[in-house]
């Protein structure tokens, strides 16, 4: 009886509301109070096109100390009451051990078609009252039309000092979720990220990056996880955008940065089996100083994949270095690396060019490789690696820099610092513009209030010819 006139009136909600601006014909559910647990029962009862519309906080905000599990409809949403009036604290100790990584405070599953949107929020670490955890909030699967947006991310008191090696992150993305997070603030007291991104299921294949590595790498298209329109405020220098491991893609563009860096990237090598980032683009940032007035080592932590740097404005004592290239497994003090067949091994391998590191910066698309150590192999060769023909055969797209201004006085840094002799000016990355290349439309369609199909990827790259 319930779902057949909760039909009745989804009939009833199209029927009056053709022309709404409303991306499906679904209705509204208010969560019964601010708690998790209503909360969750709300969201929990959402079918195709549902928005869960969660009331105001108490103003300190409120912990919420279970995990949630949120499995997202085609098209649904949950809404807050707006990041000044829905400050969710995260009370999630699962156990007495402070470094305890059992996963995220909210693990959230958007469908893999459709809108799937959370915005007007708050989330706040406290060491106090949790674990360490590597992100406060997990995305995971295959949706490509994902928004956070109008979020606050206050990691000011999420430090742990017994594990300096630890970041506080906002945000992990696992699987191939693309989207974008748009108008959102990140607050820290050092270190910390606002997201992790990984690819390791991309297009629903494969577990460690592979299937991204052998894809075009899209540049200025809609495959990638954007982060724009925002701030990151860090009371000390230590802060920055984003990590990225196993073939995954970002896009950070329009932020402004107060004690952070715009880039960083996660090297094959560095999760053992795992492949490195695939690929980046940073562009129209500003970056400051941090809250003590000390400035950031780099802007950018460059150790993996290609992409674009550009219309980056560093101040004056922002950043030590602009950016640095890493390829970390021509050096052992880092990741100490296997040997073949039951690692990468050090630089030079059966992996690698005779001239070039596999997915070191400025690398591009390669062959598939498939299956886990010590059995990896070409799919397209069908060699193993300990047959050298198991080379995946890896294009070179480029490291491209251009437009940015990089202020510098006597701090001794470099506009690129190159760590490792495998990388080559003029090869591998180059102080110009990526042929062909053109921005993904700002704003990201997502944000439109009656958005259409995604644009399409450029076509005019001349990358094949490099």
């Amino acid at each position: 009886m319930r779902n057949s006139l909760r039909n009745f009136l989804r009939f009833a909600v199209v029927f009056l509301c053709l022309g709404a601006t409303r991306i499906a014909y679904g209705i509204d559910i208010p969560a019964a109070s601010h708690r998790q647990e209503d909360v969750n029962k709300a969201v929990a009862s959402m079918m195709s096109g549902d928005r869960v519309l969660v009331p105001a906080f108490p103003p300190d905000g409120a912990c919420w100390s279970q995990q949630s599990t949120w499995n997202l409809p085609v098209n649904g949403q949950v809404i807050f009451a707006g990041r000044d009036k829905s400050t969710i604290i995260d009370c999630y100790k699962p156990s007495a051990d402070k470094f305890h990584t059992a996963g995220p405070l909210i693990a959230i599953y958007p469908t893999p078609v459709g809108r799937n949107r959370v915005s007007g929020f708050k989330l706040k670490g406290r060491a106090s009252s949790s674990n360490y955890k590597y992100a406060l909030v997990g995305i995971y699967g295959q949706n490509k039309e994902w928004r956070a947006d109008n979020f606050d991310v206050d990691l000011t008191e999420a430090v742990y000092p017994d594990f300096n090696w630890a970041v506080p992150t906002g945000f992990e993305y696992w699987g191939h979720v693309t989207g974008v997070m748009d108008h959102w603030r990140l607050y820290l007291a050092d270190r910390g990220a606002l997201f992790i991104v990984s690819y390791n299921n991309y297009g629903g294949a494969g577990t460690e990056g592979d299937e991204s590595w052998a894809a075009p790498a899209g540049f200025g298209g809609p495959d990638f996880l954007f982060a724009e329109d925002g701030e990151i405020h860090n009371a000390g220098n230590g802060g920055v955008v984003n990590d990225c491991y196993r073939g995954g893609k970002w896009v950070v563009r329009r932020v402004k940065l107060y004690g952070a860096s715009f880039g960083q990237t996660h090297p094959t090598g560095g999760s053992h089996r795992g492949r490195g980032c695939r690929g980046w683009e940073a562009y129209d940032i500003e970056v400051f100083p941090g809250g003590n007035g000390k400035s950031n080592f780099n802007g950018f932590f460059l150790s993996s994949g290609s992409g674009v740097i550009t219309n980056v404005l560093s101040h004056p004592g922002a950043l030590s270095n602009f950016i640095t290239l890493h390829n970390m497994r021509f050096d052992t003090k880092t990741y100490t690396q296997e040997a073949v067949p039951y690692g990468w091994g050090h630089y030079p391998s059966t992996y690698d060019l005779v001239d070039a590191p596999l997915d070191q910066p400025g690398m591009g698309q390669s062959d598939l490789l498939t299956g886990a150590f010590p059995n990896v192999r070409n799919a397209a060769t069908g060699c193993t690696a300990i047959q050298p023909c198991v080379n995946p055969r890896q294009k070179r797209e480029g490291v491209w820099l251009w437009n940015n201004i990089w202020h510098n006085p006597n701090m001794g840094g470099s506009e690129i610092a190159v760590y490792e002799p495998t990388m080559v000016e003029g090869r591998d990355y180059h102080r110009a513009l990526m042929p062909g290349w053109s921005p993904f439309p700002y704003p990201h369609y997502l944000t439109l209030d009656n958005p259409g199909p995604p644009p399409a990827t450029p076509q005019s790259l001349r990358l094949d010819s490099l």
